[in-house]
């Protein structure tokens, strides 16, 4: 194993560091946006479960 004695970042070690960054930054927006769309799924089918299970008492009548 060498032993690096300098403790700054090389032009192209900052350039990968900073592509890395971006890559993880951008990864981690497009999963908080699935997480969003799932939970928002999920709540407008537990309202049509909850609001669903009521039916109308009247009933009328059906003529062609």
């Amino acid at each position: 194993m060498a032993m690096v004695n300098s403790k700054k970042l090389v032009k192209t070690e900052k350039k990968a560091l900073s592509k890395a960054a971006t890559t993880l930054a951008t990864a981690s927006v497009k999963l908080a946006i699935l997480i969003a769309a799932d939970y928002c799924l999920f709540w407008i089918l537990d309202l049509i479960k909850y609001y669903g299970r009521f039916q109308s008492k009247v009933q009328g009548t059906f003529t062609f």
